[in-house]
């Protein structure tokens, strides 16, 4: 492990800019962060109405709404919170409304009156827990035979073993999918027969199975797929026919009709924020970069080490930071020609050991009527470039704010840092963006910065220009982003496209936390079956070849099976977050370690 280097660097300068002003109510929070967030969204009847709405779970506190209006109509404390193996809802005593159970390993406890305590226990299917070796790969909830009552079914791998009566034994027995290679299995009364089936989900398309024939008889195009938070089911309209939801973020878009069109969004926006109404809490985030052309290369797939540095002033006062972020400091993120660095793809952004860094998370925080946060990032390859002529740009491009209404002021706080710049580095430029962030009254102001043509001794360098059209930022302003598209040419051939985001968060997703790298770690495991604990919510996370995941830990010496034999495995000091990997080649696992920091 190398020691830790601090580097404090960053340059600001711009050309020309776009503003926005930017209603709460316009900006949809569609993805969510990687704390407190909600431990679980649930569907159900609760009301017995006809009409399925959205609960969620706060440890072992659940709040449903009853109307779509995005207010808790009932909450029912039950369970043990995140400690349980896992909480499911069925109707389960036929009276026309759902009802929540809990499962512990092998045993369900069914609530049928809200009020916190079991009335049916039932034992069925080898349990969630890691006390015997062959444990269910999932628990279902179903109404399988159409009399009005939900039973679970268990899932081994493509097999689904349904229980009718509440005996502990299958009556139902269904091959379907490709099991665990599926990206989802969901349960829904799809043709409005009474009963309900199954439906695999790979990527955006659902595949219902009507009649347990263990093929699919209607297809359903919806949804980004795997970059979706969630995909729910249920009978949003009362017709007696499941459809289809997806979650991204807290906005839950629902399909009445199976058209791939949501007929209804529901913003659930239950929360235990206690702040002023006009409190904005705000992402900000790097969600894509593509290298067109690498330096120097033609095609002939030479890497470019990029980071970014960032230059901020947030109500927590200036600072300076390079990404992306690493224990010993110097680190990069590695690009190719032709590379994409996407939002949906986390081991798509490494770094130069290869660890999966996911999108660069600039600052997440909360905004006060009245209070402003701004920053510039410039991109850099390093190891080619002189950082005094650099400084000296940014001192022409601040001198040349003046000439622009209303900008020249709003960055001027940046100037005294230019100053603090170190007088030489070994860095080229890419580009830069910038953007300033105000809330106004409940509103949010955002003002993005381009810095247009940065030449050296009067020589073209480096450009950043806004690209209004680009696909990747329409993506993100439909999803209710406020998004700019740049593009950047570089100095020497260096050609990159990339996409900046400002999301507005509900407050109970705020978070000012983000990821530091501390290293990684090898192990050997030739069986097909990986599982790792999580402390998330106590269950043990399977890791098949060819997959990876990510997992909470408490403690850098921590525990996992291969198959059915307990494994050790020790993770830098401080780790609270790994990532791990597994090669579709070879019995390789790879451990990338993390820790939760407070951001600045």
């Amino acid at each position: 492990m190398r020691q830790l280097a601090v580097l404090l660097v960053i340059v600001p300068f711009v050309v020309s800019f776009l503003d926005s002003d930017s209603k709460r109510s316009d900006m949809k929070d569609y993805t969510s962060n990687a704390a407190l967030v909600e431990d679980q969204y649930l569907v159900g009847d609760w009301d017995g109405d006809g009409k399925d709405n959205i609960a969620v779970r706060r440890g072992g506190s659940i709040q449903m709404d009853f109307n779509f209006d995005g207010n808790y109509d009932k909450e029912q404390a039950y369970g043990y919170g995140n400690s349980e193996d896992k909480y499911i809802v069925g109707d389960w005593d036929g009276d026309g409304r759902d009802n929540i159970a809990v499962i512990r390993w092998d045993r369900i406890l069914m609530d049928f009156n809200f009020d916190g305590s079991h009335d049916k226990e039932q034992a069925y299917g080898n349990g969630l827990s890691t006390h015997k070796l062959y444990y269910e790969d999932e628990y279902l909830a179903g109404d399988w035979d159409g009399d009005g009552k939900d039973n679970i079914a268990v899932r081994r791998n493509d097999a689904i073993l349904m229980d009718i009566n509440f005996s502990g034994g299958h009556d139902i027995g269904q091959s379907y999918g490709n099991g665990n290679w599926e990206d989802d299995y969901l349960v829904g009364d799809w043709d409005g027969d009474g009963r309900d089936n199954i439906a695999v989900r790979r990527g955006g398309n659902v595949l219902m199975d009507f009649d347990f024939g263990g093929g699919h008889d209607k297809e359903q195009a919806y949804g980004w797929g795997n970059s979706e938070n969630e995909y729910l089911v249920g009978d949003w309209d009362g017709d007696g026919k499941d459809n289809i939801a997806v979650r991204r973020g807290n906005s839950i878009l629902m399909d009445f009709n199976f058209d791939g069109w949501h007929d209804k969004e529901q913003k659930f926006s239950f929360s235990t924020h206690s702040g002023s109404s006009n409190q904005i809490p705000v992402e900000f985030s790097i969600n894509s970069l593509i290298a067109d052309n690498t330096s120097g290369t033609s095609g002939d797939g030479v890497r470019d080490e990029v980071f970014i540095k960032v230059i901020g002033s947030t109500p927590k006062g200036h600072y300076s930071e390079r990404l992306p972020r690493s224990y010993y400091g110097d680190d990069y993120y590695e690009f190719f020609n032709n590379q994409a660095a996407t939002a949906s793809n986390p081991g798509s952004w490494t770094n130069q050991d290869a660890a999966w860094m996911g999108k660069p998370e600039i600052w997440s925080g909360v905004l006060n009527n009245g209070e402003s946060a701004r920053f510039i990032l410039l991109f850099l390859e390093q190891d080619n470039g002189d950082l005094d002529l650099i400084k000296k740009i940014v001192t022409l491009g601040l001198a040349a704010l003046d000439t622009i209404p209303g900008v020249g002021s709003y960055l001027k706080m940046f100037e005294p840092l230019v100053n603090a710049l170190p007088s030489s580095s070994n860095d080229d430029f890419l580009g830069a963006i910038g953007v300033g962030l105000t809330n106004e009254n409940g509103n949010l102001k955002t003002t993005w910065l381009t810095p247009g043509d940065m030449p050296l001794n009067g020589e073209q360098a480096a450009r950043t220009v806004n690209d209004a059209n680009d696909p990747f930022a329409q993506t993100w302003i439909r999803a209710g982003e406020n998004s700019i598209g740049f593009s950047m040419a570089g100095e020497e051939s260096a050609r990159y496209r990339g996409v900046a985001s400002v999301k507005i968060l509900d407050a109970f997703e705020s978070t000012e936390y983000t990821k530091l790298y501390l290293g990684h770690t090898f192990d050997q495991c030739p069986e097909p079956i990986l599982k790792v604990p999580t402390v998330s919510n106590g269950r043990y996370v399977r890791i098949s070849p060819g997959s990876y995941a990510d997992i909470s830990i408490t403690n850098n010496l921590f525990k996992w099976y291969c198959g059915g034999d307990i494994e050790w495995a020790r993770a830098p000091e401080g780790t609270n977050l790994i990532v791990v990997s597994r090669s579709n080649s070879s019995t390789e696992i790879r451990w990338d370690c993390f820790k939760w920091i407070l951001m600045k």
